[in-house]
């Protein structure tokens, strides 16, 4: 699950833009690249029947030497070493390297010490640090929060409070790890705990991010497009469906999907088609999605009628059904016209602490960005869709400068406050943020709605709520549309540009 099933010298090419373009997905998912299958079981059945295991994909940069993953990373250090003394020598290390991802632009040529480098020691530190990279279609997530005991590993996601681990068994060729799981901290809601395995590179078909089966041109061109979705218990939704292949190849039926909801969206989705279902005869889709905060699985049957019927479970805790239809039209509420501001004195008023415990003012912290423009963001750590929204904060931050300032309201699993501090500064590190982050209390809407007080209701996070230099609220935004979102993700960016020029030029 968390390692390159690889023998003597292969490196891995491990790199964070290889979701990029269409070939190297193409490439990823078909080709594997290096890829390797891990699954997550998110529905552990009666008797293990029908178990549903959520699918994605992970790769690593270990170079497999030794004759334990601690001894291999030994060895891959000493290796380094070898490659710096070389290059700082002005020389070139002239042995034969097997590659098991090559970089297209060295590909039959000989391997230069800099490729090398870049390989293993991308941060120039001369230290090798293993890292583990974990795709959704598109998405490419870049964990370095590994920890390798004999062949014990752990891969943390300090930032969402999980971690998945298990043991490397070098001798098994089909299933590599033994003991894996994922572990993630629900706070009041306790621990979950959900078997894992890992396998190596296998070219059957099967999910994708490995392979489908080939499907018919109009079931490819009957899911593409989007779709108006009905979750059982969460409400509307609109679907945006992809079905992905590569100069027309269509050998392999894959497809790339989102849902976006009034609240947020369920980020980057991938799965493939099955074009005939043993038991309905008709195409059926498999998606899913990992991201060490979530678990997210996805079936539907395409009916007869063109419609979708199918089931979601987020983890082994949440199953709900659903049903979709093509409408290239669908549409969801204004996330500027949800939430209102219903007493602003509440606002004038309110108090949290800081991470080192001190009671501050929240009026006052966005006074002392002393900016034109402000954004107060009500979210949590332990929230992907809040990473997507702090991430463009960080972004309009750079462009705004100085007249652009933020201050975050956190509300967190726990009332552990030392824990919800720790959080806070993990979640700085994880986007890359620096703004005053304030802990505002637990999670629960409801009890969220009744601490701040000043909004009619707390409906999603993140809500972002934005003030002029005087404090005086202009609007308020529900949810956020991330990067899987596309045009919608574009236009939530260039609204929110609007509002804040407008406030920095009045």
């Amino acid at each position: 699950m968390l390692s390159h099933i690889l023998i003597s010298s292969i490196v891995a090419f491990v790199s964070p833009e290889s979701a990029e373009t269409d070939r190297d997905v193409f490439d990823a998912m078909v080709n594997r690249n290096g890829w390797h299958d891990a699954r997550v079981l998110v529905h552990d059945a009666v008797n293990n029947y029908n178990d549903v295991w959520l699918e994605f994909q992970w790769q690593w940069n270990i170079n497999l030497s030794g004759e334990t993953l601690q001894e291999s990373v030994e060895k891959t250090q000493a290796y380094l070493d070898r490659l710096w003394a070389v290059e700082d020598a002005g020389e070139t290390l002239n042995e034969p390297i097997l590659l098991w991802v090559s970089p297209p632009e060295i590909q039959g040529r000989s391997i230069r010490n800099s490729v090398m480098l870049d390989a293993l020691d991308p941060d120039r530190n001369r230290v090798f640090e293993p890292r583990v990279l974990i795709r959704n279609g598109r998405e490419v997530i870049e964990c370095d929060a590994i920890v390798i005991d004999g062949n014990r590993v752990r891969v943390s996601f300090d930032h969402y409070g999980s971690y998945i681990e298990g043991v490397f068994d070098p001798h098994n060729p089909g299933d590599v790890f033994t003991e894996g799981r994922w572990v993630k901290d629900r706070g009041e809601k306790g621990i979950a705990e959900l078997p894992l395995v890992s396998r190596m590179p296998i070219m059957v078909a099967g999910f994708c991010p490995t392979n489908g089966w080939p499907a018919t041109q109009e079931v490819i061109e009957q899911l593409s497009g989007k779709w108006a979705v009905q979750f059982a218990s969460s409400g509307d939704a609109v679907g945006q469906f992809e079905t992905v292949s590569y100069a027309n190849e269509q050998e392999f039926s894959r497809i790339h999907a989102t849902f976006r909801t009034p609240t947020g969206d369920y980020r980057f989705i991938a799965g493939w088609i099955e074009p005939e279902h043993v038991e309905t005869q008709r195409p059926k889709i498999h998606m899913s999605a990992f991201d060490g905060a979530h678990a997210f699985h996805f079936t539907a049957d395409l009916l007869e009628d063109g419609s979708l019927k199918g089931d979601f479970w987020s983890g082994n805790w949440h199953h709900e059904t659903w049903t979709a239809v093509r409408d290239d039209n669908a549409t969801l509420p204004d996330a500027f016209e949800q939430t209102m501001i219903t007493d602003e004195q509440a606002l004038a008023d309110a108090v949290f602490k800081n991470i080192d415990g001190n009671p501050t003012r929240v009026l006052d912290a966005l006074d002392e960005t002393n900016a034109k423009a402000r954004v107060l963001e009500i979210f949590g750590t332990w929230c992907p869709n809040c990473s997507d929204a702090g991430r463009e904060l960080v972004s309009l931050k750079e462009k705004y400068g100085d007249d652009l300032g933020i201050v975050a309201l956190a509300f967190e699993v726990t009332e552990d406050f030392e824990r919800s501090s720790q959080q806070v500064q993990r979640h700085h590190a994880h986007i890359g943020s620096d703004w005053e982050i304030l802990i505002a209390g637990l999670s629960d809407k409801a009890k969220a709605t009744e601490t701040l007080g000043f909004l009619d209701k707390v409906r999603s996070y993140p809500t972002l709520i934005f003030l002029n230099e005087r404090n005086e609220v202009q609007a308020v935004y529900s949810g956020f549309s991330g990067p899987a979102t596309g045009d919608a993700y574009t236009n939530q960016r260039e609204r929110f540009e609007a509002l804040i020029e407008r406030m920095i030029n009045e």
